[in-house]
């Protein structure tokens, strides 16, 4: 339930994690602990990522 959670947010290939404020006209309760840790832990798995993809040549991949 939207209503009781706690947080929400959405995910998207181009935009990540996003927190929802706000459905309509109901503002909901954040507090953003989860969303601010899944955020830093995604932008260090991409990081990671591009680094290794770097190191790779375009011909071994």
């Amino acid at each position: 339930d939207l209503e009781s959670a706690e947080e929400v947010f959405i995910t998207s290939t181009t935009r990540n994690l996003l927190p929802v404020r706000q459905i309509e006209d109901r503002v909901l309760k954040t507090r953003d602990r989860v969303w601010e840790a899944l955020g830093k832990a995604f932008e260090g798995y991409v990081g990671t990522y591009v680094a290794e993809q770097r190191a790779v040549p375009a011909s071994e991949r």
